[in-house]
């Protein structure tokens, strides 16, 4: 009876590339990444013909490139000491994220959008495999208390090709990988917004980048890219803070999961120190009104929307 190809065999590997578009080799030993993968391997872009043939029906379509496209779902959490970059940093900065390691944490922030790094990915599914050349991708934190913390890869694309056989299934290492905090109160330890302290239910970061595919470089690029923030925390009444008068006004804002000392090497920060609020609207939450607000990280300087780090 032929091989099946169960979701259970599915796993993906990843690895920086020092050339655009060139093999880097990952491994299911060194390589593998704790990630729920949902990629179309191999996405066409057609042009139907258009001619007179003396008859009804199809003219015919031609081939004018292909990629591969998805997202990449992994958690948030730490690499158990403070300045060891986590094991999704090869993600991250083919997310268009630098993550330099420094001496007591791990920075992460925006690349400069001139020095992008790409990531050669294999995509395991059962004894199929899908190489996928120069993968760049859009990054996004989420900090919710009723779920794990995450941190996704949406709208990547990369350089498609056509699977190849292995010999056997994969035997994929994900020791690199820690479990994440909770997002509870003993762990969710800051959460300041234009100075006030609120009761923050889900915090989002989104890098907001622009993916293209450039068919006559045969490259995939971030092209731009618009930082944004959004919280959904308690509404006090406005006697004690008027939310509204903070409408198009800026800010900073903080978040951090993990307390200091007693979780060092899984504590998760996030810092913007020009956020605009650009909008206001209301939920309820287990009965209790909650406000959302969205801000766009507006850069002081080149490269400074938003700062993480990991220590």
């Amino acid at each position: 009876m032929a091989d099946v190809i169960l979701d259970g065999d599915q796993v993906l590997v990843a690895k920086v590339e020092t050339v655009y578009g060139t093999d880097s080799a990952p491994t299911d030993a060194l390589n593998a990444m704790r990630v729920k993968s949902n990629i179309q391997a191999v996405v066409l872009d057609t042009e139907e013909m258009n001619y007179d043939a003396g008859r009804p029906g199809a003219k015919g379509k031609l081939e004018k490139s292909r990629k591969s496209t998805g997202s990449l779902d992994g958690y948030l959490a730490g690499s158990g000491t403070a300045n060891l970059p986590v094991a999704l940093t090869p993600l991250m900065k083919s997310a268009g994220l630098s993550v330099v390691a420094a001496a007591a944490q791990v920075d992460i922030t925006p690349a400069d959008i001139s020095e992008q790094d790409s990531c050669t990915l294999k995509f395991f599914r059962g004894k199929n495999r899908h190489d996928i050349l120069g993968w760049r991708s859009d990054w996004e934190l989420t900090l919710n208390v009723d779920s794990l913390p995450t941190f996704k890869f949406p709208n990547g694309q990369g350089l498609s090709s056509n699977p190849v056989a292995e010999a056997g299934l994969q035997n994929a290492v994900l020791t690199a990988f820690k479990d994440p905090l909770p997002v509870d109160p003993v762990h969710f330890v800051v959460q300041s917004i234009f100075g006030q302290t609120v009761a923050i239910s889900e915090f989002k970061a989104m890098g907001g980048n622009t993916v293209e595919y450039i068919p006559e470089a045969n490259e995939v690029r971030i092209t731009d890219r618009k930082v944004t923030v959004s919280a959904t925390f308690r509404e006090p009444l406005v006697a004690d803070f008027d939310w509204y008068a903070q409408i198009n006004q800026y800010g900073a804002l903080a978040v951090q999961l993990g307390q200091d000392t007693v979780d060092e090497g899984r504590i998760w920060t996030v810092d913007v120190v020009n956020a605009q609020l650009v909008n206001i609207s209301t939920t309820t939450r287990k009965g209790v009104s909650y406000l959302q607000v969205d801000f766009d990280c507006v850069p002081l300087s080149r490269n400074s929307d938003i700062a993480m780090a990991s220590r």
